[in-house]
């Protein structure tokens, strides 16, 4: 039977925010055994810590479920940010931090993945963004640094199966070997900083702060350099992860911000 549910808050950078959390289990769960569809816009995630839950959680053994998290602060989960595992999943516009890990993708989830900031999770064993062999789809204008995943690269980790990574800035996540990025991640216009991954842009972009993940102004030099103007996607997104209007300048910015 087919469950469609649309849960619509003031967005993430509300002054008072709509807080989705079950005790106990994750901030929202999608468990069907056929065809459901969950939509969350503008809300606050949280799932648990003990046990450790997902902010936003959708499996579909046997079922065909599809999962959008868009506009979303998704945080302080003992799980990831987003965990998807054989889903539809489209997430767009979230600020996933201070979870254990960004987002999974596991088993035959297919993704839509862009303008996120993916930043901040603490993590012992679990990369920033994770991809299972099986999965397919589109990963674009994300930022996705300070990821800190102890002994394995913090980054962004691809699997057996190629992973293309586009227009996104990954830089300043746990490296292993030199490296943010593990498995078969195929970069095209991602930049890195010092980074010896193949195809790595390897200039270091300036946010505006240790904690805001955001560009510094357009007209701060490592940004001209690395990011403005500089992405080369076909059929970009029209708006950047604050909702604001792409492009602002001659051309659209790599990663989730769009500088002014």
């Amino acid at each position: 039977t087919a469950v469609d549910v649309v849960i619509v808050g003031p967005g993430k950078a509300a002054t008072t925010t709509a807080r989705f959390k079950l005790g106990g289990t994750a901030g929202a769960v999608l468990n069907p055994s056929g065809t459901a569809t969950l939509v969350l816009d503008g809300l606050e995630l949280v799932g648990e810590n003990s046990p450790a839950r997902a902010g936003a959680l959708c499996s579909a053994a046997g079922g065909a479920a599809t999962l959008t998290v868009r506009d979303c602060s998704i945080h302080s989960s003992g799980g990831f940010g987003i965990d998807s595992t054989g889903c539809v999943l489209r997430a767009e516009r979230d600020i996933i931090t201070d979870n254990h890990g960004g987002i999974s993708l596991a088993g035959n989830s297919n993704y839509t993945v862009q303008n996120n900031l993916i930043v901040a999770n603490p993590s012992t064993n679990s990369a920033g963004v994770v991809f299972a062999s099986t999965s397919t789809g589109t990963f674009r204008f994300n930022t996705v640094a300070g990821n800190v995943a102890g002994a394995v690269a913090g980054g962004i980790s691809c699997g057996s199966a190629v992973r293309p990574i586009e227009d996104s800035i990954v830089v300043g996540n746990t490296p292993v070997g030199g490296s943010q990025f593990d498995g078969a991640c195929m970069l095209a216009n991602v930049v890195t900083g010092a980074d010896t991954f193949a195809n790595a842009v390897q200039l270091t972009p300036a946010f505006v702060s240790a904690t805001n993940f955001h560009l510094a102004g357009p007209a701060n030099a490592a940004n001209v350099a690395c990011c403005v103007d500089k992405a080369s996607s076909t059929n970009p997104p029209t708006v950047d992860v604050d909702n604001t209007r792409r492009p602002k300048g001659a051309g659209y910015d790599i990663g989730a911000h769009e500088v002014e």
